[in-house]
């Protein structure tokens, strides 16, 4: 006997017919709506590297917006708890989490999300990340000022050139690592290192021509002027 098909309420008709669409893991903002919409098109995707991979997307969309971040954390934790296995969402998760604590000013959170990465991922290959946790890792000890740390943090990114053979994906990458190097340098009294690797930073800088002409914001150096400042002061004084 043929199984009686189960009714729809109007509700579920309408995420039905929302199924095709496919934004609704890239979302900006979050409401009760949206967030039931949201778990049950996750609980309809298959696999876990499907579900980890919408989790990790939609987590990363909300860190974007100083309203919904809060929103973007719970799902990363949940993601990292649900889906420890899938390696490339959650080392991206995690790198994404370590630089929203440090925007925060939460160093000790942001390290520990930094320092995870590079200590699971033993053998260099950061899948899923930026490829540059290392340089985050040095600027952010610089940037909440553990001064007895700078030396370490000056190690860091000297291993990590010399383990990347001094190569770049980006030009943006590249600017950061001369910078942040350049102001470890220059606390540590290394004067003339300091402004070569000022002047370098400065240099990448200023080359205004796009990496990639087809996606000209790849790459592409956004920076404050207080720190561009301070590179122009090191090289000047």
């Amino acid at each position: 006997m043929r199984k009686a098909s189960k009714i729809l309420s109007k509700k579920e008709l309408k995420l039905v017919d929302n199924w095709a669409d496919t934004d609704w893991y890239r979302n900006t903002k979050w409401t009760d709506e949206i967030s039931e919409h949201f778990e049950y098109k996750l609980k309809k995707s298959r696999g876990s590297h499907s579900k980890s991979e919408k989790l990790r997307i939609q987590a990363q969309y909300l860190f974007k917006s100083s309203d919904y971040g809060h929103i973007g954390e719970m799902l990363a934790l949940r993601l990292i708890n649900e889906y420890p296995n899938e390696t490339s969402a959650v080392n991206s998760i995690r790198e994404t989490l370590g630089d929203y604590y440090s925007r925060l000013g939460q160093s000790e959170k942001a390290e520990g999300q930094y320092k995870f990465i590079l200590d699971y991922n033993k053998t260099g290959n950061l899948y899923g990340t930026s490829q540059i946790v290392e340089i985050k890792l040095a600027k952010l000890i610089l940037d909440s000022n553990q001064k007895d740390r700078f030396v370490n943090a000056l190690e860091i990114l000297e291993n990590y050139y010399k383990e990347s053979n001094g190569r770049f994906y980006l030009k943006n990458q590249a600017y950061l690592f001369f910078k942040t190097k350049a102001l470890l340098l220059s606390h540590l009294k290394y004067r003339n290192d300091a402004i070569s690797n000022a002047k370098l930073a400065l240099e990448i800088f200023e080359d205004k021509d796009p990496q990639f002409p087809n996606h000209k914001n790849v790459g592409k150096i956004f920076d404050s002027e207080f720190d561009l400042n301070q590179l122009r002061n090191l090289i000047e004084n």
